[in-house]
């Protein structure tokens, strides 16, 4: 790759200003623990191919700053170095855009869309990917990256505090920005319910949230979407279990002998009196279905002790076992919203059941039309009403279903990259329809109307 030829197709003009922009030899970023895919094909390095839509950038003012003495005091969680790792190895990533378009050396061309990634701490993830061990044990401490034990969970007043002091408004891209096409991204990856019309700094501006535990009815629909959550314990499927998924043998219950699984607290959020009402919440209305003679396996694994745990066929099997050989997972939602249990269903390669009313769905239905692989319920419909159709449903369905899943994980959930890859494509939905003045797609997921009694909005 001619490296200097493709700076200079973007408006450099010199080798002295060449030089400025060059960063260490295995890295176009200035943020070395952000590892460089070097087989990735960048479209906007490469002057022999016509020039992608749009561009991905990352700003240079927090951990990708030149100055990496001061880059590597910012904390940063693995999870969030994993999704900046997929923005640099984006396609259309371009390393040098920010700084050009900020210094002036690189015009906004109204044709192109833009999708500027902050480079702050934003998403901090504090159960993966060791589960339940805080934000300290789950830092990113390579190259010796601060830890800053102090550092508070992303909420209001902490995006306010960070965001006020970056002052957007005289960020170049966005003060000249005239038709929509230019998009800052945020991630968010804690159990807060976040709005952003609550963020004073930014409310204003052309920001999409990506978060992974937002309320629908909290966010702005035209420009928002959800962040999928990550697996503490991903299941690997063997080349035989993946090969079963699409030739349908998964539905045979010699292949998959166990018909519906839940092993988890009964945890389900503060909303105490929704729960009482309907069946002790959306976990426990699972635990007296539980019927290992028809293989529906709902354990409570903060009871092992209990008679049932103790004397279960899979008490000693491992977690992965047990979901590689389920054709349903049920992951409703717990303390937040979102569970890692929902992404690591989609491990497995079995249907998710999901319960989380007025939860932001990841991705836009554009990108990712989640109906078309998981049981999405109500709350209130946990139990009883779920377990009817998981039993009803035909093998046809439930191998389309699985084959869905299963390519929805492959693509745009196990790795990083391929989650910003879907982020990115939703961006492009809703900045098209920004700019073309009509609407998107609504999003999927669970509506709770105005003081309906039936629908848990709640945390």
């Amino acid at each position: 790759m001619d490296i200097f030829s493709a700076f200079r197709k973007y408006g450099g003009s010199s080798d002295t200003t060449y030089k400025n922009y060059v960063r260490h030899p295995e890295s176009l970023v200035y943020d070395k623990t952000l590892e460089w895919d070097p087989n990735v094909h960048r479209l906007w390095l490469d002057t022999s191919s016509d020039n992608p839509p749009a561009m991905v950038l990352l700003d240079t003012k927090g951990f990708n700053q030149p100055n990496q003495s001061l880059g590597l005091g910012y904390t940063r969680q693995i999870r969030t170095t994993e999704l900046y790792r997929g923005v640099i190895n984006h396609p259309w990533f371009h390393p040098y855009a920010w700084e050009m378009i900020s210094n002036g050396t690189m015009d906004i061309d109204p044709d192109l869309r833009y999708y500027v990634f902050f480079d702050q701490t934003t998403c901090k993830e504090g159960n993966y990917p060791n589960y339940g061990e805080g934000l300290v044990r789950n830092a990113d401490r390579s190259y010796n990256r601060s830890v800053d034990f102090q550092t508070p969970l992303l909420g209001p007043n902490s995006l306010n505090k960070m965001f006020s002091n970056r002052l957007i408004y005289e960020e170049r891209i966005f003060r000249n920005a005239t038709n929509n096409n230019v998009v800052g991204v945020i991630f968010d990856c804690t159990g807060i319910d976040i709005s952003k019309y609550s963020i004073e700094a930014i409310k204003d501006y052309p920001i999409s949230l990506a978060s992974i535990s937002a309320r629908i009815s909290s966010i702005d629909e035209s420009r928002d979407q959800g962040l999928v959550p990550p697996m503490p314990k991903p299941i690997i499927l063997t080349e035989k279990e993946v090969h079963d998924i699409w030739s349908c043998e998964a539905e045979q219950t010699s292949s998959r002998p166990y018909h519906a699984v839940y092993i988890g607290n009964g945890r389900n959020g503060k909303n105490y009196e929704f729960n009482e009402k309907y069946n002790g919440g959306a976990r426990q209305a699972y635990f007296p279905f539980h019927d290992e003679k028809n293989g529906v396996i709902i354990l409570d694994s903060s009871d092992k002790e209990s008679q049932i745990f103790k004397t279960s066929s899979v008490a000693n099997m491992t977690y992965s076992d047990i979901m590689r050989n389920t054709s349903f997972g049920i992951a409703p939602r717990g303390d937040n919203k979102f569970s890692y249990r929902f992404s690591e269903v989609l491990s497995a390669g079995a249907i998710p059941v999901v319960h989380a009313d007025d939860w932001l769905w990841p991705f836009r239905p554009e990108v990712v039309n989640w109906t078309e692989c998981a049981i999405i319920l109500p709350e209130k419909d946990a139990g009883m009403k779920a377990m009817n159709i998981m039993n009803q449903m035909g093998k046809e369905e439930k191998c389309k279903r699985r084959q869905k899943c299963y390519s929805i994980y492959k693509k745009y959930v196990e790795h990083a990259e391929g989650t910003i890859l879907g982020l990115v494509e939703g961006l492009e939905v809703i900045t098209k329809a920004k700019i073309g003045g009509y609407k998107s797609e609504p999003l999927i997921g669970i509506r709770c109307g105005d003081d309906d009694p039936t629908c848990n909005p709640r945390r």
